[in-house]
């Protein structure tokens, strides 16, 4: 068993430091859903070198999470996840 096992985390970030202690999150066990930005997502995924059009920047950051696009702009969208965090022990942001 991994010291954070049963933690839940959302992720609202970008770029490195964010999504490196999600990522370290995720490696101790949390399960860990990154929330992006439609329509792109998280803008190191298209930083060079990449394979398939995504980063290994990105890969290596965001490996073991899930990925949701949620737009927090649109009223029914935002209500989804005002919904969701009640559920979550930990929201990590950067933005």
């Amino acid at each position: 068993m991994k010291p954070l096992e049963g933690i839940k985390v959302l992720e609202f970030c970008q770029v490195l430091a964010g999504p490196f202690c999600g990522m370290l999150l995720s490696d101790l066990g949390a399960e860990v859903v990154k929330l992006e930005r439609p329509p792109l997502g998280d803008s190191s995924r298209y930083n060079a070198p990449g394979e398939e059009g995504v980063s290994g920047g990105y890969s290596f950051r965001n490996k073991g999470k899930k990925s949701v696009l949620m737009d927090l702009s649109d009223e029914r969208q935002r209500g989804l996840f005002y919904e969701m965090v009640k559920d979550y022990d930990v929201v990590l942001e950067n933005l």
